[in-house]
């Protein structure tokens, strides 16, 4: 019990060992900040009310919010990485979108040696960081 009672005095002392004054006239609140902790919402409507933007132009998932405006698909990027396979020459198989990361089989040419099925893959995967870098592709 002593060693407890000894434990809750130690800490006691040390958090009133502060040099800082901390009072509502030091903090300094910035009118022009984002996405607060709770992100866009009630608590940060203030600053937003103002704000304007082209929701077509918003990258707002697959929880649109809108059902007029037309939106991209996890379809739709599936469809653009299929589109890169082909584009660089391979046959390409299917694309899965996991969260930021895309899967996509990419059969090359039985006439290509391995030297430029080598040198194809990696001009492959520049044209995805290029062409749909928000994704990290793997191609199998």
């Amino acid at each position: 019990m002593k060693s407890a009672t000894a434990g809750i005095a130690i800490a006691l002392l040390l958090a009133g060992c502060s040099n800082a004054n901390f009072s509502s006239q030091h903090i300094q609140h910035d009118k022009h900040y984002g996405q607060g902790a709770f992100g866009p919402g009630p608590l940060n409507f203030e600053h937003m009310k103002h704000e304007t933007y082209d929701p077509r132009l918003t990258n707002i998932g697959t929880s649109y919010r809108d059902a007029s405006v037309p939106h991209r698909t996890l379809a739709d990027d599936a469809a653009q990485v299929e589109g890169i396979v082909e584009s660089q020459g391979f046959r390409s198989g299917a694309a899965i979108v996991n969260g930021g990361d895309v899967y996509v089989k990419a059969y090359p040419s039985p006439s290509w040696s391995k030297e430029q099925t080598s040198k194809r893959m990696e001009k492959l995967k520049r044209a995805f960081e290029a062409e749909i870098p928000r994704y990290q592709v793997h191609v199998r």
